[in-house]
């Protein structure tokens, strides 16, 4: 009877679907894309290591898969003397995403971070401090003075800050 259980046990396993979500060999998966996330996209100025890169693999439905084995993926900055990154950096087996850090140097300015895996590529433009060095002329000053209808829960009531006509806000070069 033991055994006719078993039997019977392993034959009803196999004919219910199982769901399992296995790590993926991306070198036999050729629907896949790359996607390179760095937020902030712009940072403050000045030589520092900023925690702020993220990697990611994503299968054909943008949702992030895991690899079966660690995989290597090559980075680069289109001018590291404003913001540089690792030459490389390894996505763990079964980790969903890889980080690393932006460090920044003494220069201000745009430039591209590129993420390559195999034949996927991504990228993204980060900017380094403020690049501008006047301001608009369609400034206006707003300043928000607590009300009754204002939900504030800070120390200071009232903020202060300019922006322009389209109502962008802008941050002081100096």
């Amino acid at each position: 009877k033991t055994s006719l259980f078993t039997l019977l046990t392993l034959t009803l396993l196999l004919t219910i679907p199982l769901q399992s979500v296995y790590a993926q060999n991306l070198g036999s998966l050729s629907e896949y894309s790359i996607k390179l996330a760095i937020s902030p996209s712009h940072i403050e100025e000045g030589p520092s290591d900023h925690p702020i890169g993220y990697l990611y693999v994503l299968s054909k439905n943008g949702v992030p898969i895991t690899s079966s084995n660690d995989v290597s993926i090559s980075l680069s900055s289109d001018n590291p003397l404003i913001a540089s990154v690792p030459q490389t950096i390894i996505l763990k087996a079964d980790e969903e995403y890889a980080s690393f850090d932006v460090t920044t140097g003494d220069l201000i300015g745009n430039t591209v971070i590129t993420a390559t895996l195999n034949s996927k590529t991504t990228f993204q433009e980060i900017q380094v401090g403020n690049t501008e060095t006047h301001l608009p002329d369609d400034l206006i000053l707003e300043l928000n003075l607590p009300t009754n209808e204002m939900h504030v829960n800070t120390e200071m009531p009232f903020s202060v800050y300019l922006r322009t006509s389209d109502g962008y806000v802008v941050r002081a070069p100096f």
